[in-house]
């Protein structure tokens, strides 16, 4: 049990008691350790609050050392200086023991391994079974991590859950893990260290060995507890001591208040009839102004009947005027459009006669060429058939000595002509579709290049919404973040530095402007430029050079914000608000500045008085043209579209420049209505840009298809050149005469062979180049046929187009003429309506006056009682008052204070003696509370001392009878001692039991020191223990016979995890599944 949660633990032992009579024998609610429920607790293997593994990092004299541990028994031996008692210590350290609390150090620094500057210790403890802590949160293991530095005074938690989950991070988590379980780690019989053992094991005083009994079942901590009560009470006894010494005063003070005033009261005759007159005057004075304002009602009711009936003029005159603006809104939008639609049309017009001339031009371009291809084919043709003929009348004026061997070379000839031709014109088939394919490889080179190109454009514009989306986040989040994504760092660094300048630097600009209306927040941004938003403002050149400081050390080689430098002024310019071009806002009236200064400068700077704010480039354009006829000197105003971009009008020139594609709002509001448009927008485009990555990847493959195809094409076309080479080659061999024919007639031959041979290539040249021509011009007719539909098609629709253009001109002309009518009806009804609102509102502020006059002195009237008929005047009223309050003052002339004040001082004084006496009622049931809650603790405390000491002393004996032995503990509560009484299995023939420890043997001496040690664990139900150097003292003889016996008494308890630590041989041990033997080696050490 632990002490903070007395109360609940004392409900978990009610509730045991009742679910688990059968179990307890008597009534003393010990429970029986041979009993058949406690054999099958024990008989199970724990699933929960046992340690399964731990880690440690840079701890102690490990470097990185992890140990796996069994459920029920643990050996943990080695050299001395191999680091045994640092897994002991890990375990208190990493489940929140203080550092001092292990003896090895002041802080937890100390427990760092040398040279490291950092450790890290990880727990994990199983969380299986009925017990478990949040199965479904934590899972089957919960591991926790403790992480301590040489740099940092403080450590930190981690409770992880077995799937990686962080569940908490404080010691508060880690104690509701550990109190689930009952994990006392402070608890000396939990975990015994090297000092406690030593020290437990020499020490035979009966009063230390009770200390030990109280501290390890938390009864010492209890008694504190019933210790701090007892100051509590003795506490609340001296304050109601003091307070009931207070109220004897306290009630003598309050009668003498109370006897003075009770000779005052006679006084009081007189204050309640001057009440009364006080009463009847107000009541008189509100009757008074009730008939005056009843006047004044009638009056405004004759003047608002004459507003309506000029209201209702007013507002007919209004509707018709709204009708008539309706319709020439709708007229103007009309002719815009149609007008925009002619502007589009003439456009269209020019590309369409455009494209049909190139159409055209092109048409003829390709017959002129293919009639001159069709050209060059007849004369090659020609030729060939002149020189073939000359070739077979050359050949046939041979001798006819050669006849025979000529005939042969004739047929030899004849075969590779053939073939020859049949090369050429596999030549020219293969030159044709070479041709073709680099055509087609050039256009889909282009077409995959123009795909590359938007993908490339759209990924951009991905990357721009995705940084626009971010920038909106952050100005979501902080509305100076709109500025600059460091523009919050950089604002706080000059907050920081602000002694150094001689006025307070304003910035960044645009964050001391509103825009009032939403619609113009890109314009307004436009007007102002992004760079003078961003900016900066300082009073003199001294304080530019300190901000420019600041910003090298900020921005280091980054562009930096634009400074501004000005005067400081607390007043802004004398600009009139009306704008001197009508009807038009300009930026100034659209915006709310906060600064004078700022104000200022955005007018010096961006002349926001002389910057307009239109709708449409068509309005702009029309306003500077009217503007350029109503003004014959000065400058023409610059006008902003909603969309950012700015008409310009310079020496009767306008035109209108593009803003910038995509505007960050800096001056409006980021709302998440416009992040889930960017979001939204961001989506479209990035399907966009796999649509077009996909098709660039398609046109990328069908380019580099089409390249392949013309690279095999090409070689083919080698392949067959080659072989034609080789032909000629063979043709020139066949034509050349023997030695002992004439060489000339050979030469002759040779030379209208090749002649012939320049024909048929010509000829095949042709042929190619025809079929491409070809291809080309029916391309060309049919393109041509198709602009020429469009122009026509486009003719059909302007005549219709010109028509609707000039009546809605008509339609806008009447419908303005109607607005100018009706509004000067409209001024004349408004100018009597204003008038005889003037009327009504001067009578109206005199009743309003009257009318609070009237509620005030009523409220204060039915204040004072109900309300009364009178006919007197408040005046006279008045008189009679005075001279009653004289009479007064006379008579009290005689006290040394008012009656008010003696009523005040008796009120106060019986106040003051009615919560004295609260107080002492309060702090004598506080007294009982705590005297109930001290008995009700001492009761307790005594039965948890009796309960546990007999559940104790049972354990104690079933531990010792496991070997034979004997043994009873008997507790003196009064004088906190504790006596052991033992009979070992060898000397049960005594009579009697020794009561002297060092009597018996050692391996004697240990065991029963161990049975005590666990009867105390089982007592408080710890769901495991560990015991560092438990066999100091002993030969071999008597740890082997310890080692034996708890190995014994483990087989008793396996719901128990044991974890023992000694330097000594454990050899004797065998390891089984539930058994670890677990042999450390000393760890590199490094020297200094």
């Amino acid at each position: 049990m632990r002490g903070s949660k007395d109360d609940d633990r004392d409900e978990d032992v009610e509730m045991d008691d009742v679910d688990e009579a059968d179990e307890v024998d008597g009534d003393d609610g010990i429970e029986d350790p041979n009993s058949e429920r406690n054999r099958r607790i024990r008989s199970q293997y724990a699933q929960s609050g046992v340690i399964r593994r731990i880690k440690l990092l840079n701890f102690m004299c490990h470097d990185n050392l992890e140990v796996n541990l069994s459920p029920h028994v643990n050996f943990i031996h080695g050299e001395n200086g191999s680091g045994k008692s640092a897994i002991l210590i890990a375990i208190c350290a990493c489940l929140g023991v203080k550092a001092s609390d292990t003896n090895r150090g002041s802080s937890l620094k100390d427990l760092i391994k040398h040279g490291k500057d950092w450790s890290r210790i990880e727990l994990t403890i199983m969380n299986e079974g009925p017990d478990a802590y949040f199965p479904d949160a934590y899972g089957d293991s919960i591991t926790v991590v403790r992480e301590f530095t040489r740099a940092s005074s403080t450590s930190t938690y981690k409770i992880v859950s077995s799937s990686g989950a962080i569940m908490g991070r404080s010691k508060k988590d880690l104690q509701g893990v550990l109190d689930h379980f009952n994990i006392q780690v402070e608890n000396p019989c939990v975990v015994m260290n090297q000092d406690t053992s030593r020290d437990f094991l020499q020490s035979n005083k009966n009063e230390a060995k009770y200390e030990f009994f109280l501290r390890a079942t938390q009864l010492k901590q209890m008694g504190e507890t019933i210790a701090d009560i007892e100051r509590e009470e003795a506490a609340a006894r001296q304050h109601l001591k003091s307070a009931s010494e207070v109220l004897e005063s306290l009630e003598q003070d309050y009668h003498e208040k109370e006897q003075l005033w009770k000779d005052r009261t006679s006084i009081q005759t007189i204050d309640q009839m001057v009440r009364e007159l006080e009463n009847e005057c107000m009541w008189a004075r509100c009757h008074h102004l009730q008939q005056e304002l009843s006047t004044k009602e009638q009056l405004i009711n004759e003047f608002e009947t004459a507003v309506e009936a000029e209201t209702v003029k007013l507002q007919d005159l209004l509707e018709r005027k709204t009708a008539a603006v309706e319709k020439q809104r709708k007229a103007k939008a009309f002719l815009d459009e149609e007008k925009a639609k002619a502007i589009a049309d003439t456009q269209r017009r020019n590309r369409l006669q455009a494209d049909l001339q190139a159409a055209k031009k092109l048409v003829m371009k390709y017959q002129q060429q293919l009639d001159q291809c069709r050209k060059n084919k007849a004369a090659a043709l020609k030729r060939k058939a002149q020189f073939q003929k000359s070739l077979q009348k050359l050949i046939s004026e041979e001798n006819t000595d050669r006849e025979h061997e000529e005939s042969l070379k004739a047929k030899k000839l004849e075969r590779v002509q053939s073939e020859q031709d049949d090369v050429r014109a596999r030549m020219a088939d293969v030159k044709q579709r070479l041709s073709e394919a680099s055509r087609n490889a050039d256009a889909l080179q282009d077409a995959y290049k123009g795909a590359e190109a938007r993908s490339k454009d759209c990924r951009r514009r991905v990357q721009d919404l995705e940084s626009q989306k971010r920038s909106m986040e952050r100005a979501a989040a902080n509305h100076l973040n709109a500025f600059g994504q460091r523009m919050t760092e950089l604002v706080a660094v000059i907050d920081k530095h602000a002694s150094r300048f001689r006025a307070p630097v304003i910035g960044p600009i645009g964050a001391h402007v509103t825009v009032l209306n939403e619609r113009h927040v890109v314009a307004v941004q436009s007007a102002m430029t992004t760079k003078l938003l961003c900016g900066f403002l300082v009073d003199s050149d001294t304080d530019q050079q300190q901000l420019m400081a600041i910003f090298k050390n900020f921005f280091g080689r980054q562009r930096f914000p634009f400074i501004v430098v000005m005067k400081r002024s607390t007043q802004k310019y004398a600009i009139p608000r009306e704008s001197p071009y009508g009807n038009v806002p300009t930026v100034l009236e659209s915006v709310e500045i906060d600064d004078p200064w700022v104000f200022n400068a955005l007018v010096d700077r961006a002349r926001i008085e002389n910057s307009l704010l239109l709708d449409s480039a068509d309005a702009a354009m029309s306003k500077l043209r009217n503007l350029e006829r109503s003004q014959r000197r000065g400058a023409l105003p610059r006008i902003y579209l909603p969309d950012g971009d700015v008409v310009i009008g310079n020496n009767g020139a306008i035109t209108v420049s593009p803003g910038p594609p995509r505007v960050q709002k800096m001056l409006g509001r980021t709302t998440s209505q416009d992040i889930e448009a960017v979001s939204r927008e961001l989506n479209d485009a990035q399907s966009e840009a796999e649509s077009l990555a996909a098709i660039a990847d398609r046109a990328r493959s069908s380019s580099n298809t089409a390249v392949d195809e013309s690279r095999q094409l090409r070689m083919q076309e080698q392949t067959l050149q080659s072989r034609l080479d080789q032909l000629k080659t063979e043709i020139s061999d066949l034509l050349r005469p023997s030695q002992a024919y004439d060489g000339q007639d050979n030469d002759a031959l040779t030379e209208l062979q090749s002649r012939i041979d320049q024909c048929d290539q010509a000829v095949a040249d042709c042929d190619a180049d025809e079929g491409v021509k070809q291809q080309l011009l029916d391309s060309a007719l049919e393109d041509r046929e198709d602009k020429i539909a469009a122009v026509t098609k486009y003719n059909s629709e302007a005549c219709d187009a010109g028509a609707q253009l000039e009546q809605a001109a008509a339609d806008l002309k009447t419908a303005l003429d109607d607005i100018a009518e009706l509004q000067i009806k409209l001024d004349k009804v408004q100018l009597i309506l204003n008038k005889q609102k003037e009327k009504v509102a001067d009578v109206e502020n005199t009743a309003s006056s009257m009318r609070s006059r009237l509620q005030e002195w009523r409220a204060r009237a039915e204040a004072e009682g109900p309300e009364i008929q009178t006919d007197r005047h408040y005046e006279d009223i008045t008189k009679e008052i005075a001279q009653l309050q004289k009479k007064q003052r006379d008579q009290e002339a005689r006290f040394d204070c008012t009656l008010e004040e003696t009523v005040r001082r008796y009120t106060v004084a019986k106040q003051k003696y009615m919560d004295a006496q609260v107080r002492i009622e309060e702090g004598q049931s506080n007294v009982r509370r705590i005297y109930r809650k001290r008995v009700s603790s001492v009761k307790d405390w005594t039965t948890f001392k009796k309960r546990i000491a007999g559940q104790t002393n049972a354990n104690f004996l079933f531990n010792m009878s496991q070997k034979g032995h004997t043994g009873v503990i008997k507790f003196d509560h009064d004088k906190s001692t504790l006596h052991m009484h033992v009979k070992m299995a060898n000397n049960q023939g005594e009579a009697e039991m020794t009561t002297d420890t060092k009597a018996l043997s050692g391996g004697e001496r240990s065991f029963t020191t161990l049975a005590f040690v666990v009867a105390i664990g089982e007592s408080i139900r710890t769901p495991f223990r560990a015991l560092d150097e438990f066999d100091i003292f002993m030969d071999n003889i008597n740890r082997k016979i310890a080692i034996n016996l708890l190995l014994e008494l483990s087989k008793k308890y396996k719901n128990r995890q044991l974890i023992l630590i000694t330097p000594q041989d454990v050899s004797m041990v065998k390891a089984t599944r539930t058994t670890y033997v677990l042999h450390l080696r000393p760890p590199a050490r490094e020297h200094h």
